[in-house]
């Protein structure tokens, strides 16, 4: 999931799930007062929102925490890559049939390069089919242009997948927040996003001050030590009140749902709240007000 950032213009929808449970959380009431970053020519944060029972007021910065920098670009050029192969092998594959081709996660480089390998592994692929059928598995080593094609059993699938037709799977590395050769840069592009929060913050003295990141690429799953480990190694700004992540993902292979975790004054429980949370009678509903949503890590 989480494919793209959120569009711009979308944040308050994103901090909806955010603000319900940062109150149930808090005992609080904010409710949504007005978006803030459309008004005035200063910069301002996304939004304002307002408890219904004691008036105090919040305020609300998000933003998208990206690591590699072309993380975004790289996965659309993953998928790219992947729809063009498609299209070769599609119409020419047994409906009847399982296939599982694994291509990188990280295909950097020019159109036109990354158009080339994807015709020469549809070429192939192509070429080759018939061997496939009779059990052979289609490979190629080539350091960053590294790919696989073969036929699976159904039992082979998990339960959730489809038990026949075509399956891209892209393979890459995940390592832990922050490997220490790139230390320095994590911490110099979280200053920017804090630098950046602060300055919209300025003329909100008045109001608690959340700054709620969004993490993509190798920061989507970082652990407690490693948020520790990376926000120790920066200054965060005096009226910054608070320091959330808060971001969208699987929770079950089935289920979608919404990771919330304050980092910042102090690191605590990760909160899982599902997309489509199953119905409860009123009964239920008055009885689970005081209880704190799911955690856990």
């Amino acid at each position: 999931m989480a494919c793209s950032p959120v569009p711009r213009g979308h944040e308050v929808c994103a901090l909806s799930p955010f603000i319900e449970s940062y109150n149930r959380i808090n005992g609080m009431r904010y409710a949504f007062d007005r978006i803030l970053d459309a008004s005035g020519s200063s910069p301002q944060p996304e939004a304002l929102y307002v408890d219904q029972v004691t008036h105090r007021r919040l305020v609300i910065e998000h933003k998208t925490f990206i690591w590699p920098p072309d993380h975004f670009q790289l996965h659309k050029s993953c998928h790219e890559v992947a729809e063009r192969i498609e299209g070769i092998i599609g119409p020419l594959l047994d409906p009847g049939r399982a296939y599982r081709l694994e291509l990188p996660g990280d295909l950097r480089g020019s159109r036109p390069d990354l158009r080339a390998f994807a015709d020469g592994v549809g070429a192939t692929v192509r070429d080759r089919l018939s061997a496939v059928h009779h059990g052979a598995v289609l490979r190629w080593q080539r350091q960053g242009r590294e790919w696989s094609f073969c036929e699976e059993s159904d039992f082979e699938r998990e339960y959730f997948q489809p038990s026949k037709g075509l399956i891209i799977e892209f393979a890459g590395s995940w390592s832990a927040l922050p490997p220490p050769d790139l230390a320095d840069e994590y911490a110099a592009v979280l200053t920017d996003l804090l630098t950046r929060a602060s300055d919209k913050f300025r003329t909100h003295a008045d109001a608690r001050r959340l700054l709620v990141l969004d993490p993509h690429g190798d920061l989507r799953f970082t652990p407690d030590d490693e948020w520790a480990r990376l926000l120790s190694s920066v200054a965060v700004p005096a009226n910054i009140d608070e320091v959330w992540v808060s971001y969208q993902d699987l929770i079950t292979d089935m289920v979608c749902g919404w990771m919330l975790q304050p980092l910042w004054p102090i690191i605590g429980e990760e909160c899982i709240v599902s997309c489509n949370p199953p119905a409860v009678s009123p009964d239920e509903a008055h009885s689970s007000e005081t209880e704190s949503v799911s955690a856990g890590r």
